[in-house]
């Protein structure tokens, strides 16, 4: 769940939430009350250990949403490209191959400036956990691709990137870890 409360932008999932302020890691291997099957990281459904790459997954499919619609296709079709391609499963993380169709499609489509958001989607939905983009280093790509050749801010607005340049340094700095 998206929410949007005194300006903030909030990501939850009141089914899947664990509060780990004074845990050691984010990793919990708990029963799942309630999930959004098209949402959910394969290894939620498959009630493995999960973490914030899980979050990743499902802010991916979000993303790959939103992306769709900025190239003119709509999340309806979307749901119909992936159900009807691949191995025509209907759900992204039981159907790479169209996934990978779909992505391509949207790459041919629209303005290709927005085709950098398409890596980023990729990477978010890889089904190896340990792949998966961290949130920082998400943040970090997005604002550094906004900021590319001094070119029109695309990804991110401009009060954003220059409130995060220290946020950038600090992603750099975890990256070299």
């Amino acid at each position: 769940n998206i929410l949007l409360h005194h300006g903030k932008i909030l990501f939850t999932d009141f089914g899947l939430s664990l509060d780990f302020t004074d845990a050691k890691g984010s990793t919990t291997v708990s029963m799942v009350n309630g999930m959004t099957p098209k949402y959910c990281a394969p290894e939620v459904v498959m009630f493995e250990p999960r973490n914030t790459s899980s979050d990743i997954w499902s802010l991916g499919t979000v993303f790959l949403e939103m992306i769709a619609c900025l190239k003119g296709r709509t999340v309806e079709y979307m749901d119909q490209f992936i159900a009807g391609h691949g191995s025509r499963k209907a759900l992204i993380r039981t159907n790479p191959d169209a996934l990978s169709e779909f992505v391509a499609e949207l790459r041919g489509t629209g303005n290709p400036a927005d085709n950098a958001a398409l890596g980023w989607v990729e990477d978010m939905l890889l089904v190896q956990q340990d792949l998966r983009p961290t949130a920082s280093s998400l943040v970090a790509s997005t604002i550094s691709s906004s900021k590319e050749g001094g070119k029109k801010v695309a990804f991110c607005g401009i009060c954003c990137v220059s409130r995060h340049d220290d946020f950038l340094d600090e992603a750099d700095e975890s990256e070299n870890i």
